[in-house]
């Protein structure tokens, strides 16, 4: 006896319920992969984090390092009666403004991830600072790069006549820096600072002190080598210590 035909009924409903089982099917191979994804992605993120608080471990204790160091510093320059020298200061002040800037950076770049930008213009105009003012303390000292040579073959008063000419150049070269800057600020002073509502003249005014206090000191130290009968150039050794 024949059988009957499938009906087009019965084909479709085959064909539905072999469709909802493919659609199990990939339901739950998809949900198992975005399981182990999200897993993956908390594993990334603790990672990342964990990273972040040894980063921010290591700052804090750098911080407290640097700390440290400046308190080391103000007492060694306590120690050294540096109240008497206002470029030192002023220097350190700075130093210090610039550390703190720097560190702020570094903290916020790699530790929440969300920089400030003010930091580093801060930190690059404090390190001009620190440069030009420093370097009175140089002139103060007799510090800067300088070639004694020749001076051990000249006779003594071919050398004290060189090495005086050689102190009025130095007093002629800071007076007319000193008259550069001053008009630079002229120029551009007002412009403003690219991150902060400063204007650049604060920058430049440092500049300029810098070189106020060189010309000032390099003038002191003419009249004490004019007195003394001698520079550091003639006789080095009286300086360091290494003269017997």
């Amino acid at each position: 006896m024949a059988q009957p035909a499938p009906s087009h009924t019965d084909a479709a409903d085959g064909s539905s319920q072999r469709s909802v089982a493919e659609l199990l099917q990939q339901l739950t191979e998809q949900t198992t992969r975005l399981a182990q994804q999200e897993i993956e992605l908390a594993k990334a993120e603790m990672t990342i984090k964990a990273r972040r608080i040894g980063v921010g471990a290591g700052a804090f204790s750098g911080a407290g390092l640097l700390a440290l160091l400046g308190l080391g510093a103000l007492t060694a320059a306590a120690i050294l009666g540096l109240a008497t020298a206002v470029e030192d200061w002023l220097a350190l002040v700075i130093f210090w403004i610039m550390a703190l800037c720097v560190f702020l950076q570094f903290f916020t770049r790699y530790v929440l991830n969300d920089s400030y930008a003010w930091t580093e213009e801060i930190a690059t105009y404090c390190l001009i600072g620190v440069v030009f003012i420093g370097s009175s303390m140089c002139v103060r000292l007799s510090r800067h790069i300088q070639v004694d040579l020749i001076f051990r073959y000249l006779p003594h008063l071919v050398a004290r006549t060189l090495s005086t000419v050689i102190d009025l150049i130095r007093i002629a070269f800071f007076g007319y820096a000193a008259k550069l800057v001053w008009q630079f600020i002229q120029i551009i002073g007002d412009e403003p600072m690219t991150t902060i509502k400063f204007q650049k003249g604060f920058v430049y005014y440092a500049v300029l002190l810098g070189f106020v206090l060189m010309f000032g000191r390099s003038i002191q130290i003419a009249v004490e080598n004019w007195r003394r009968g001698y520079s550091i150039l003639e006789r080095p050794g009286a300086f360091d210590g290494t003269e017997g």
